[in-house]
């Protein structure tokens, strides 16, 4: 890694009013894959989380519905990064949003912008490249896992000042099951070993979520406990398999990459 920019981007050098006034000039876009459980008692919508996990002020940030056929912004390169958010939907299930919305990651990537997927985000991300995305045998993970890095990961800007082993919250049933052409691996959890992907400098996707709290993930954790509760009572034949990862616990250094990713944008 160059040592000027690695200065920059660790150092004192590049300070959180220098990113505040750069992100008012061009902010950063939250893509939106859809509304969090109703039953889950949050308050909170998937962008929020996004923005409030990377210490964004209004007007440093646009969320938009990527659900919607008409929110895609025509030019992405207004934009000093983009995030692409989790969902409820499944990758593999190709509405036609989540289409519109691969080939406009394309032309984004094309352009070498900034581009962050987290869950859904990361699984379409490696497909759009070329990737498989399909169903965990595990079934449904949910809770608190470490992540471990990978041999390429130091010498990646995102990932070069993580610990080896750091904790992160995950709730995912699908995974990436074969990355695509020329994608690095970063990081890998036991259940899954394309915790982190990388397709550059610039594109990272996330499959764990840096966005959720340790009060988001208990609302998930109540939210998946009752819905595998309710199956169970109306006697379905196949309920859900969900593996609880429990304690659950703080996770700073997953919730660290936001901003991180947020300032690396900025800088390249």
């Amino acid at each position: 890694m160059n040592k000027t920019f690695k200065e920059n981007i660790d150092g004192a050098l590049f300070s959180e009013a220098t990113l505040a006034q750069a992100l008012k000039i061009k902010p950063a876009l939250i893509c939106q894959c859809g509304l969090v459980p109703k039953r889950s008692g949050l308050n909170l919508e998937f962008g929020d989380m996004f923005a409030l996990s990377s210490d964004l002020s209004p007007g440093q940030y646009l969320i938009i519905d990527a659900t919607s056929p008409h929110e895609l912004p025509k030019n992405p390169e207004s934009f000093s990064a983009i995030m692409v958010s989790g969902s409820l939907s499944m990758v593999t299930d190709n509405h036609d949003w989540s289409i519109k919305l691969s080939k406009w990651l394309m032309g984004a990537l094309n352009q070498n912008l900034p581009i962050l997927g987290v869950c859904y985000g990361h699984q379409l991300l490696a497909q759009t490249l070329g990737g498989t995305v399909g169903y965990q045998p595990q079934g449904l993970k949910i809770g608190t896992l470490p992540i471990s890095l990978k041999g390429e990961a130091k010498n990646h800007p995102l990932t070069s000042y993580l610990p080896d082993v750091f904790l992160a919250n995950l709730a995912h049933s699908q995974a990436v099951l074969k990355i695509p052409p020329k994608a690095v691996i970063l990081a890998s959890a036991e259940h899954d070993p394309h915790q982190i992907l990388a397709y550059g400098p610039k594109a990272v996707s996330l499959q764990f979520h840096p966005e959720f709290n340790q009060d988001v993930m208990e609302a998930f954790v109540s939210w998946a406990k009752s819905s595998q509760e309710a199956e169970i009572e109306s006697e379905k034949k196949t309920p859900k398999k969900i593996n609880f990862c429990l304690p659950l616990k703080p996770t700073p250094m997953a919730t660290s990459l936001l901003s991180r990713f947020l300032k690396l944008a900025l800088l390249t």
